[in-house]
């Protein structure tokens, strides 16, 4: 009895060390892919010049010297003053890491009055609850210029392509990216919308912003002046404008001869659709790629 119970002994040892020799290689091999993930992406924080203030700006870079293609990123606008103020990313993590493993330099400001850059909110609405007439136009202008003064920076850097920029904005960064976009600037070559507006009640009146007309004529104007190509993303959920103030604003945008793209994505699920960018990516994902791989990055 002795005999055949030591028997299998030495070959059960035997695989329970390949077994844990298995596992560790496995180990090694997500360490090193873990290694090789950190190390494909320089991230730091760097102060870009605007007016008489430096503006905290999130820079994120490929390894190596390049130079590489620029994606120029222009926040949103949380809804209260604690949210700006307490802004801690310019970016979304995710939305940088779709950018450098693309090949893409990512420079995304915090503009005036939002997190670190601090300061006065140029951006302010000032129609509590659409009781005065909104002025998009002043509000278009203050988010553009953040995005003027990124670029100007961006063709001072040697890693960067400065014939290769991409502006890409959400809410009403994504005005400001068509405010900068009518300034015809050097270098950039395109631009994506993320959700972009402004005027949003979602608290007051979901899906119904302040004056969209406003906003309408507005967009008109600016689409006898953008001269490059665009893409413009909406989910049909979108708390902020609802599924047809956008399309109105984009019909009133390409009638001025501006050459542009426009998708009204499925509902982003769970969750408001203004949130597209930052919770929809699986809807929106393949569309940036086709249009990215269109422009011949």
């Amino acid at each position: 009895m002795a005999d055949s119970m030591s028997g299998p002994r030495p070959a059960g040892r035997h695989r329970f060390r390949a077994a844990r020799a298995a596992i560790s290689a496995c180990a090694l091999v997500l360490a090193l892919a873990g290694l090789a993930r950190a190390q494909d992406r320089l991230s730091e924080t760097v102060r870009i010049p605007l007016d008489r203030i430096e503006m905290t700006t999130e820079l994120h870079r490929p390894a190596g010297p390049g130079p590489f293609p620029v994606v120029v990123f222009a926040h949103g606008r949380p809804v209260d003053h604690h949210g700006r103020t307490a802004l801690a990313r310019s970016i979304p993590r995710d939305q940088a890491t779709f950018w450098v493993r693309r090949g893409f330099a990512v420079v995304a400001p915090f503009r005036p009055g939002y997190g670190p850059t601090g300061g006065t909110d140029v951006e302010a609405l000032h129609a509590r609850n659409c009781e005065r007439t909104p002025d998009y136009r002043r509000i278009a202008e203050a988010a553009g210029r953040p995005v003027e003064a990124a670029i100007a920076w961006v063709q001072q850097q040697p890693w960067a392509r400065r014939d290769r920029i991409l502006l890409v904005g959400t809410s009403v960064g994504a005005l400001g990216v068509l405010a900068a976009a009518t300034r015809q600037p050097e270098g950039v070559v395109a631009y994506i919308d993320f959700s972009g507006g402004a005027g949003a009640l979602p608290r007051h009146s979901p899906g119904r912003p302040c004056r969209p007309d406003i906003a309408t004529a507005l967009f008109a104007e600016y689409g006898r002046s953008v001269r490059i190509p665009g893409l413009w993303l909406y989910a049909e959920n979108d708390l902020a404008w609802g599924p047809d103030v956008p399309k109105t604003w984009h019909k009133a945008f390409a009638e001025g001869g501006a050459r542009s793209s426009f998708v009204m994505t499925p509902a982003v699920p769970g969750v408001d659709g203004n949130l597209l960018m930052l919770r929809g990516q699986k809807l929106w994902a393949p569309i940036v790629r086709g249009f990215i791989a269109s422009l011949m990055f």
